[in-house]
């Protein structure tokens, strides 16, 4: 009675290792995974038929040891792969992770992600079985590498670009500089320094062009600087006023001390603020370019209490001369 129980239960435990065992070959097969198993003791690797395939191998050409992958590493790639190995069996990492190049059989170079974790280890705790998978990410990589060399060549033509219009830009401001120093009268002064303002506005512009290739290295920065609010926001006026006035458009600045109550002794004459001058100055030359699209401007601030820290908001009114459809504002905006 006892026999043939003890038979069955041994049977049913056979199967469900079977179904476990093809469940497992349908997940390696399906995600294009090669497996390896090895001891590091001994060195003795199982590498399986798909490990072989990556590289263009069949099975039977690749001996069971660490040799037939170490000698297959590109040797810039090996010294890292082994700092990876031993960080894991150190248990300084959780996994082992590593992405390193293999020699395919006819000669061209697999990048490999390599994944393993240890499953077991000895009295000593020495490791003797590390398990894991490589997988074939060549076409992600290649395509990665590509997209580099293309921002490499973008930051190379805007940098050059940067220089060829900085060169004669300058020599506008030296002259504007040198004119500025003469006796030229207010309404000219004040023309020059209008000129020497949009000057540095471009070249704020090919700094911020050039920051695009900062931005896509993550080194993007902020140079904040004490500045004269009132004083600033004019000088963003009168770069357009020229176009203002083509247009026939009224641009009014409405600044009122009323609304400034919450700082004492303060006035928009005497407001300083702390920020990056030049990023501030393209938002609002942005807004002032798109608000010159309309029939009359008025250019706001105001001045609010937030987290006793004082904060100020610059808004724009327009005024328009007849009712506008949602969707041609938005033609208007986006032109």
């Amino acid at each position: 009675m006892i026999l043939p129980i003890q038979n069955t239960t041994l049977s049913n435990e056979i199967i469900d290792l079977h179904k476990a065992k093809q469940r497992l070959e349908l997940v390696l097969e399906g995600t294009r995974l090669g497996m390896w198993d090895w001891n590091p003791q001994t060195n003795e690797v199982y590498f399986d038929q798909r490990w072989a395939e990556m590289l263009g191998y069949d099975l039977s050409e690749v001996e069971q040891h660490l040799k037939s992958w170490q000698d297959k590493v590109h040797p810039d790639d090996l010294v890292k792969c082994f700092e990876d190995i031993q960080a894991h069996i150190q248990g300084h990492k959780d996994f082992y992770e590593n992405i390193h190049r293999m020699r395919h059989k006819d000669g061209h170079w697999v990048y490999i992600l390599d994944r393993g974790k240890i499953v077991d280890r000895d009295a000593d705790g020495n490791p003797v079985r590390f398990t894991g998978t490589h997988t074939d990410i060549t076409r992600e990589k290649l395509a990665e590498l590509k997209a580099l060399e293309a921002l490499k060549a973008k930051s190379y033509f805007l940098a050059n670009m940067s220089h060829e219009i900085r060169t004669p830009l300058h020599g506008i401001l030296g002259l504007t500089k040198v004119l500025s120093a003469e006796d030229l009268g207010q309404e000219n002064y004040k023309i020059v320094k209008t000129i020497q303002e949009a000057g540095n506005s471009l070249l704020s512009i090919l700094n911020d062009i050039l920051d695009i290739s900062k931005l896509d290295e993550h080194k993007l920065s902020f140079n904040p600087i004490h500045f004269n609010f009132k004083v600033f926001l004019q000088e963003c006026i009168d770069i357009f006023k020229p176009r203002i006035l083509a247009k026939g458009l009224q641009f009014s600045l409405n600044l009122t001390d009323s609304c400034l109550e919450g700082m004492r002794d303060t006035s928009f004459d005497d407001l300083y603020l702390l920020g990056d001058k030049n990023r501030i100055r393209q938002v609002l030359s942005n807004l002032i370019s798109n608000a010159t699209k309309f029939k009359f401007i008025a250019l706001t601030a105001d001045a609010f209490e937030e987290t006793k820290k004082h904060c100020l908001s610059v808004g724009f009114d327009y005024f328009l001369s007849k009712p506008i459809s949602i969707e041609e504002l938005n033609k208007i905006l986006y032109l």
